[in-house]
């Protein structure tokens, strides 16, 4: 587990006097870090083999200035080719928020060094947004397996 310490900013406050909700993303981001370097270790854009497919805050109490913000991150899945990290804003011993976000490794930025193709981990029946893509093999390269075949550079849907 990762463990990070935030002194939230009187600018963090908004007009009803604790956290603005729109600070935890950006701090859940910035604890990720540490995370970051263990597939990037110098954190360099050009190489980076992540992409945040979805990302989830559960917001359980509010967060107040002049007290640090204490942010864990921990995984809390890991798969074949994606895998949840869990983070949780604890203020003052009480566990304030949680962001779950999923990350996928197999979907890369195009200019990452990867495989040629990736593909879709979804399944093609009724979930895989990129079902009219032209790039867009339902079966897979022919396989009539039910996956995406898109090619990794294509993000476009």
């Amino acid at each position: 587990m990762f463990v990070r310490t935030i002194e939230p900013a009187f600018y963090d406050t908004d007009a009803l006097g604790h956290v603005n909700n729109t600070r935890l993303p950006a701090w859940f981001e910035l604890a990720r870090n540490d995370l970051f370097k263990l597939f990037t270790p110098d954190l360099d854009p050009r190489r980076w083999r992540l992409i945040m497919a979805r990302m989830e805050i559960d917001y359980r109490a509010e967060l107040h200035y002049g007290t640090d913000i204490e942010i864990r991150t921990y995984l809390s899945r890991l798969g074949n080719s994606s895998f949840t990290v869990t983070q949780e804003a604890h203020q003052s011993g009480t566990l304030t928020n949680v962001d779950i976000p999923y990350w996928s490794t197999s979907i890369m930025r195009p200019s990452a060094p990867s495989p040629s193709r990736a593909r879709c981990a979804k399944p093609w029946r009724n979930t895989c947004s990129r079902r009219r893509a032209k790039t867009h093999d339902p079966g897979g390269e022919g396989s009539g397996k039910g996956r995406c075949g898109f090619l990794a550079g294509d993000l476009r849907a």
